[in-house]
Order: C-alpha cells, then sequence, then structure tokens
C-alpha cells in the first residue's frame, strides 16, 4: 500500500511541460496506432507485394536509424519543442503523401522522410523528459511515458479495427482500399488537431554538468568497462528479433490467419491493455528485483510464447500467446531505457539517447527485407523460430553484461 501511495504522489508531482509532452504524444499515439493497423493492409489492397511492403517498412526504419545521430547533434542545443512541432508536421505531409501515392519509388521516398521525422521525436523525447524530471520521478515518469504508448495504442488498435467498416457505408462503391485510405486520413487529421498543445510548452533551462541533477547520472554508477556499446549491442540483438516479425504482425493475422481487420484491431487492443498494465506494473518488479534481472525474466518468459507463435494455427490461440508475449517484453521497456539513461554523464545524454533509438529502426531496416523474403515464400513461422534465437541471445547478454554489476550496486546502496 506504501508502494503504491508513494507511486501516486511522485505522478502527482511531474512537471508541466512533461504532462504536455505525454497529452500530445497520447493524442498523436492514438492516431498513429490506427495508421500502423491498417497501413499494411491499405497498401496490400492498393496493389503492392508484400516483399514491397516490407521493403517500404525497412527504409521508413532506414530512414529513422541513420539520420538519428546527426539529427542529435545538430538540434542538441535547440530549444526541444520547435524539434517536435517541425518533426509532427513533416510526418503527417509524408503519411498524407503515402494515401494517395501508387509509385513505389515515390512511396520509397516518403517513408524515408517519415522515418526522419519519428527520429526526431526518438532522440528527444528522453533527454526532454530527464531535463524536466528529478532522479526520484524518472523511473515512475518513465513507466508513465511507456504506459501512455501502451493506452494509446489500446485505444488506436480498437477504434482503427472498426474504421474500415464505418468507412466502407461511406465509400462501398470505391473498394477496399479507399476505406481503408479514408481511415488513415482521419489519422491523420486527429494528429494535426494535436499539435496546439506543444505551443505551450515553455522550456526549462538545460541541466549542466556541476549541477545538483547532474550528479545523478555518474557515468561509473554500474562500474562496467565499456557500458555503452555493451548496452547498445543488448538492445541491437533485441530488435534484430523485433524486426523479423513485429512489424508484421497484421500481416500474419490478416494472411495467415484470415481474419478481418476488425477482429485484429480486437486482439491489438487487448494486447496492449495487457501492456499497459504491465508497464504500469515494472517499477515493482525493479523495486524487488532490479532493472537488470526484472528485464532478464520478463524477455525470458516471453520466448515459449513466441515459440508457440510459430506452431499454432488456431486464431484464438494465437491471439493469447501473442497478447501475453507483448506484454512480458514490453514491460522491461521502461526499465532499460531509465538504465540507459544513469549509465551516462548529462552532456552525452542526448547523443546516447539518440544511439539507444537508433538500434531500433536500423535492426528493423536491415531484417525487413529478410522478412518479406522469408514471408513470401516460406510462411510466418520461421520468422517466429529466428526470432526466439535473437531474444534467448539477448536476454543472456544482458544478464552477462550487467546482472553483476547492478547486483553489487544494489547491495552497495542497501549498505
Amino acid at each position: 500500500m506504501d508502494f503504491w501511495r508513494n507511486y501516486l504522489e511522485k505522478l502527482s508531482k511531474i512537471n508541466r511541460n512533461c504532462k504536455l509532452l505525454l497529452y500530445f504524444l497520447f493524442i498523436t499515439s492514438t492516431s498513429s496506432s490506427i495508421i500502423f493497423l491498417l497501413l499494411n493492409l491499405f497498401l496490400l489492397e492498393a496493389g503492392f507485394s508484400k516483399e514491397n511492403i516490407a521493403l517500404f517498412n525497412s527504409i521508413n526504419f532506414l530512414g529513422s536509424g541513420l539520420t538519428a545521430i546527426p539529427l542529435a547533434l545538430l538540434l542538441e542545443n535547440i530549444p526541444r519543442k520547435y524539434p517536435f512541432i517541425g518533426a509532427a508536421f513533416m510526418l503527417l505531409l509524408t503519411l498524407f503523401g503515402v494515401c494517395f501515392t501508387r509509385n513505389f519509388f515515390l512511396l520509397c521516398i516518403l517513408a524515408f522522410l517519415a522515418g526522419m521525422a519519428n527520429s526526431i521525436f526518438n532522440v528527444l523525447v528522453l533527454p526532454f523528459l530527464t531535463e524536466n524530471s528529478t532522479k526520484e520521478e524518472r523511473v515512475h515518469l518513465f513507466s508513465l511515458f511507456s504506459a501512455q504508448g501502451w493506452a494509446s495504442s489500446m485505444l488506436g488498435s480498437f477504434i482503427g479495427g472498426f474504421l474500415p467498416a464505418l468507412a466502407a457505408g461511406v465509400f462501398s462503391s470505391l473498394g477496399p482500399a479507399w476505406n481503408y485510405r479514408a481511415s488513415i486520413l482521419l489519422a491523420i487529421f486527429i494528429s494535426f488537431l494535436s499539435l496546439i498543445i506543444l505551443f505551450f510548452i515553455r522550456e526549462k533551462p538545460r541541466t549542466v554538468t556541476g549541477s545538483k541533477d547532474a550528479d545523478s547520472f555518474p557515468e561509473i554508477s554500474y562500474n562496467v568497462n565499456g557500458a555503452m556499446p555493451k548496452f547498445l549491442l543488448v538492445e541491437l540483438i533485441i530488435f534484430l528479433g523485433a524486426g523479423l516479425f513485429m512489424p508484421f504482425m497484421n500481416l500474419y493475422f490478416s494472411s495467415a490467419l484470415k481474419v478481418s481487420s476488425e477482429s485484429i484491431g480486437v486482439v491489438f487492443t487487448v494486447a496492449s491493455g495487457v501492456a499497459l498494465a504491465g508497464t504500469i506494473l515494472s517499477p515493482v518488479l525493479a523495486e524487488k528485483m532490479g532493472k537488470i534481472r526484472a528485464t532478464f525474466l520478463c524477455q525470458a518468459l516471453s520466448i515459449p510464447m513466441l515459440v508457440g507463435l510459430g506452431l499454432v494455427t488456431n486464431f484464438y490461440a494465437a491471439s493469447l500467446l501473442y497478447i501475453f508475449r507483448l506484454a512480458l517484453m514490453n514491460m522491461s521497456n521502461p526499465l532499460l531505457d531509465s538504465f540507459g539513461m544513469e549509465i551516462v554523464s548529462p552532456k552525452r545524454r542526448a547523443t546516447f539517447a539518440s544511439m539507444m533509438r537508433t538500434t531500433q529502426p536500423l535492426a528493423w531496416a536491415v531484417m525487413g527485407p529478410v522478412a518479406g523474403f522469408i514471408m513470401e515464400r516460406y510462411g510466418f513461422a520461421p520468422l517466429f523460430f529466428a526470432a526466439s534465437g535473437l531474444y534467448l541471445l539477448s536476454s543472456f547478454t544482458l544478464l552477462g553484461f550487467f546482472g553483476r554489476a547492478e547486483k553489487a550496486h544494489l547491495k552497495q546502496g542497501a549498505g
């Protein structure tokens, strides 16, 4: 009971800037979840092959990954809200273009630009939240940040699953592609309206080295040689595995299990809800076990469920496996984000955050064409099996690199 009272007390003290950003992210992430659910299905109905769709996703992730570090360096000394606003405009314009182009080359250019816009958010969100919070609030703030992502995903998936059916009543004579297009355009419009929230952010002066808060993040906190490259290697392995199947789960349910967008939306909604609950509870695990051991436990438990996805052919069984696998894997996200920010000094925080956010899009970009080739010729099962092996490797690599150091750190703090 005391834990939850303390938890809620810390949430109530979150800085105004962080609250505004979280409000914006909730609305725009809800819209993004609608788009994520429907975009691959729209492209398939528009006449593009699965390999083309996989390449489109790959180029999008490549745009995000290749531009992350240059953008982080370029934007380091600029107030955060202006890049947020510019990136949002850029992303919405590119998505609008995707809805109407039939040329695959132009589609790939738009995918790269959309990835670049996403990259700006990816590299600046964690430093922004860190600069506008205290050390005591940070794990809870990062947990709330991750939780709002899953809450918006849950809402967006639910709405997105039924939007095409509603659009069919208006565009019935134009075919399924128009139903998906109209749904995506509505989501773009909602995101556009949410931009006004960003204009109310009032920038806080940067935390400088030598300040009281800067000492919250000493680089040698966990006494691990080469902590940054080791941490990035662990994340790279995780995302190489995820890149084989996560961007294509809507295609898996639609093509392999032959279910409708409404059913896919329901599954994604429930999965996001369970992941949300897990994310909220992740600080409990961190307090009892430490961030690294809690992450290892969640990832290890998710692996059998991933293997199961490659074996089952029943929609309900696959749905349950997907839901609980997603929840377990994503319970660790706020723990790893917080841990990553604690192994660097303040002056390197934005650069390291950009490196952290580079691993996912680059790994997914690399695995996209591989996944497309395998999907088209051998189905989805080999993707799940290969990803299971990479997840297993990443879990033990994480524990091997940081488990002992964290244990010693926690023991020292208790003493």
